[in-house]
């Protein structure tokens, strides 16, 4: 009787491990089907965090392109001539009108200031 219940303790000992090698492996599979689910979303979240970057840089090059045209057209160089063209009935030199009309031109940046002093 003593050699069955041996053989009955090993044949449960064998089972129990068998099964404890199984779920391990299951576990395995498991955590394996994890780690690649949670790398394609890293990799998702990476990409979408590179569109929306992009589309910041597209919307903030936009503005920018809106904000110089029109600080440009605000301060265009036909409206520095016409103010030029009343400091000129006004009494400022022909030579003068020429130097601030060619320093216009050649530098948008200073228009706003002509207009600012």
């Amino acid at each position: 009787m003593e050699e069955t219940d041996s053989k009955m303790s090993l044949e449960l000992i064998a089972k129990a491990l068998l099964d404890t090698i199984a779920k391990s492996h299951e576990l395995r599979e498991a955590l394996a089907a994890w780690a690649e689910a949670s790398k394609a979303k890293t990799e998702a979240s990476k990409a979408k965090a590179e569109a929306y970057k992009a589309k910041a840089e597209r919307y903030k090059g936009e503005r920018s392109k809106e904000v110089t045209s029109s600080s440009s057209s605000e301060y265009s160089l036909a409206k520095c001539m016409v103010i030029l063209d009343k400091m000129a009935k006004l009494g400022i030199s022909e030579s003068d009108y020429m130097k601030t009309l060619k320093i216009l031109k050649s530098d948008p940046g200073l228009r706003e200031e002509f207009f600012l002093t």
